[in-house]
């Protein structure tokens, strides 16, 4: 079975920060609807506030990405990003709570520095026919030497491309079997202790992912491979 993933219709820029005298300035909100709350990576919560006030407080500081607010009680919770978690996991049902994220955080989550140092962060889109309609991009981080040698070099855009109906056979990580996951729930396992990847073979949105070691940057003698319905994620550096 798949796992659940969020539903319900975005309504995008609802709300902005004002204009501060520190801090971020003109910082758009998106709202991800009513009866939803993040409770992952809560770094304060005030009491009797409105919601305006709650975004003000968001954008003062670097790392807030997003807010909670229940306009039953008044309170406002904003969110940091907890460095070496990856990715964010969606908001879940809570009533009277609405959920509020940064636009800069969705449309770049790595410039909020996500990542530990060793590694890099990642954005990546989200594949044809994948049923969830948010403007929120995604991201992961890798270790791959690979990676760490094109950041060293100055190339600081990293980002997983998509090429659609096309396979690309053997360097399947060792150890980890295939598996039949939403596709972005794999890439959270892209950074773990044994599954560092470079690519990510996705022949379904919830069906079978394999993650890949090497790519055809890295191997360049070898071609992918036609195969319809099936999408390769290629991590890069620009």
């Amino acid at each position: 079975m798949a796992p659940a993933r969020p539903g319900g219709r975005v309504l995008l820029l609802l709300w902005a920060a004002a204009r501060l005298c520190w801090g971020r300035t003109d910082t758009w909100y998106n709202d991800y609807g009513s009866d939803i709350r993040q409770t992952v990576g809560i770094a304060s919560s005030t009491s009797q506030i409105s919601m305006f006030r709650c975004v003000q407080h968001c954008a003062i500081f670097a790392k807030c990405y997003a807010v909670n607010y229940n306009r039953q009680t008044q309170e406002c919770e904003t969110l940091q990003l907890t460095r070496g978690r990856n990715p964010v996991p969606s908001p879940t049902p809570a009533s009277g709570w609405k959920h509020l994220a940064a636009m800069s955080y969705l449309d770049d989550p790595c410039s909020y520095d996500p990542c530990e140092p060793a590694s890099v962060c990642l954005t990546y889109s989200r594949r044809p026919g994948d049923p969830v309609r948010t403007r929120r991009r995604l991201y992961t981080c890798s270790s791959h030497w690979y990676l760490i040698n094109k950041r060293a070099q100055g190339h600081t855009n990293c980002s997983f491309s998509q090429l659609i109906n096309v396979d690309f056979g053997s360097y399947d990580v060792v150890g980890w079997d295939p598996k039949t996951m939403y596709y972005a729930d794999m890439m959270n396992h892209c950074n773990g202790a044994y599954y560092t990847c470079l690519g990510l073979i996705s022949k379904a949105v919830d069906s079978q992912q394999w993650f890949k070691t090497e790519t055809h940057l890295t191997q360049t003698w070898k071609t992918p491979t036609f195969e319809k319905g099936t999408v390769f994620f290629v991590g890069d550096c620009n």
